[in-house]
């Protein structure tokens, strides 16, 4: 008998193992930026004043514990690694707790059925470290009780005590401390502090709910529920393409773009911007099924999230820091407790090319005070930045927007007109200015523009597009031979729209714009 127990044991613990390294490299190959934005979505400071701060809440214990490893998730084993042990350990514990109030022989399925649940839990991307702490904390304290539950005659049971003393540690574990309390009790013949165990867990966010200042609908779940649900893979592609982005591997940023099996308004954007970085958004504009640049998109009450969390992006690389700057405190207002460690750095790099260097130094000094970010935030200190960073800041600075004016909307034709009218070098600006008009096919207005930044002001840009869309422009307004001279270069393109002419709407010309003009 006791070599049988020992070999189900031996099972249930290889089993166990098995599992955890086949989750940790699950989440790792397939998962790795949803642990990125958990990371990017808070920030943890090592000081004691920002520490203080936990325990203006329930559950400031695994709250607290929950975000400091978090911010190892920079890292891209340590999400995968951390996330597995903190299932496991739920679910050890529970699996524990069942088998004491049950019997032996259930531990393998308490164990299997609540780490398949958590795993599910563990997809959701509104999953926080904290609520699985919350977890093993709420049911660690209950098999304390379980674990001497057995034990009947005393006339006073301080074991209902655990259940408000959760609360304070674990927020919502306190209904789980609260069940375990309460089977114990039970089993006992000790109904009254069963009831108490129940009264305690329903009574304590109402009695404190005045001093955290939270409803009680909310102060009775703290910190937050994760519901099960299936991997968001629609989501995850959308955080590899925007992370791949941030990080400026603009090659790869195309390439998920392109992979994308739903391609949508976000992928088309970073495959957009990350073209329009590389110099190459005309190049580029007619070969995504998608026609979203985002220039036609504004910032209100009724905005998509995922559109606010990109917008910032669009409006930096620009050069128009004042709206960058805009874009990236609603997306930090839009996080999660209005913490956002990569809006931080936006904004700090914001402040640096706008010249504002005291709330530049604000921002660094947050960051300072990270354990993933302190590097960074010293490497761009106005007065000491690195070599790298001073170039990217006066490259920056060369092309933003140097207009004093105050608008009252986010139409972006303005701002990119403000944009070359500062530096009509601005090829970022310029392209997404020209695309623009090509996109709504407005002709009269591109060449207004290209006149304007390529003729006039700026140097002649002498893109396949543009070429393609002149001269669907001069054959339309019968412009006379000398036009032709000045605008169309290439010898080539003056063939293929002859060719064209012949065979209008001929698939074997899709991808060029007189196509689109004409079909789309």
């Amino acid at each position: 008998m006791k070599r049988s127990t020992k070999s189900y044991r031996g099972i249930i613990c290889i089993s166990g193992i098995l599992c955890c390294v086949a989750t940790a490299v699950y989440f790792a190959v397939c998962y790795p930026s949803h642990f990125l934005w958990q990371e990017q979505n808070q920030i943890f400071l090592n000081s004691g004043s920002w520490i203080a701060t936990y325990f203006g809440r329930p559950a400031w214990l695994s709250c607290l514990a929950g975000d400091w490893l978090t911010q190892f998730y920079i890292y891209p084993i340590a999400g995968p690694v951390i996330q597995t042990l903190a299932i496991a350990l739920c679910s050890a514990l529970f699996a524990k707790g069942i088998a004491g109030m049950i019997r032996q022989k259930t531990v393998g399925w308490a164990l299997t059925g609540s780490f398949f649940i958590l795993m599910l839990c563990s997809f959701s991307s509104s999953a926080t470290l904290a609520f699985f702490l919350s977890v093993a904390g709420g049911i660690g304290l209950g098999l304390i009780r379980l674990r001497i539950g057995m034990k009947s005659g005393r006339k006073v049971d301080l074991s209902p005590l655990l259940v408000p003393v959760s609360f304070w540690l674990f927020g919502f574990g306190a209904l789980l401390t609260a069940f375990f309390v309460a089977v114990s009790e039970l089993k006992n013949r000790q109904w009254p502090f069963a009831l108490c165990a129940v009264i305690f867990a329903a009574a304590m966010p109402a009695v404190f709910r005045g001093a955290y200042s939270l409803p009680y609908s909310k102060a009775i779940l703290y910190p937050g529920l994760a519901k099960p649900s299936m991997p968001e893979t629609k989501f995850e592609e959308r955080l590899e393409i925007a992370d791949a982005f941030y990080m400026r591997h603009y090659d790869r940023a195309m390439q998920k773009a392109l992979d994308a099996d739903n391609p949508d308004e976000f992928t088309a954007f970073y495959y957009y911007l990350s073209s329009a970085v590389k110099d190459s958004l005309p190049d580029h504009l007619l070969r995504y099924p998608v026609k979203s640049l985002g220039t036609l998109t504004t910032i209100g009450e009724s905005t998509p999230l995922p559109v606010i969390n990109m917008m910032n992006d669009l409006y930096f690389e620009l050069g128009d820091m004042t709206y960058a700057e805009r874009a990236a405190m609603m997306r930090n207002v839009f996080s999660p407790r209005n913490r956002n460690v990569r809006m931080m750095r936006r904004l700090a790099e914001i402040n640096l090319v706008s010249g504002d260097t005291l709330a530049a130094r604000k921002y660094l000094g947050i960051l300072d005070r990270t354990f993933a970010y302190s590097g960074w935030s010293r490497r761009h200190q106005p007065g000491n930045m690195s070599e790298k960073a001073e170039r990217e800041v006066v490259s920056r600075m060369a092309r933003s927007n140097k207009k004093d004016n105050i608008r009252l909307g986010d139409n972006c034709r303005n701002i990119l007109l403000e944009l070359l009218e500062s530096n009509p070098n601005n090829t970022i600006a310029l392209d997404y200015l020209l695309c623009t008009d090509l996109l709504l096919k407005d002709m009269d207005t591109f060449k207004m523009d290209y006149d304007t930044y390529c003729m006039e002001k700026g140097k002649p840009r002498y893109k396949d597009l543009y070429q393609q869309a002149l001269t669907i422009y001069l054959a339309g307004t019968e412009a006379p031979d000398e036009d032709w001279e000045k605008y169309i270069v290439s010898v080539d393109i003056m063939e293929a729209f002859r060719q064209y002419g012949e065979k209008r709407g001929n698939p074997a010309f899709a991808g060029t714009y007189w196509y689109y003009f004409d079909r789309q």
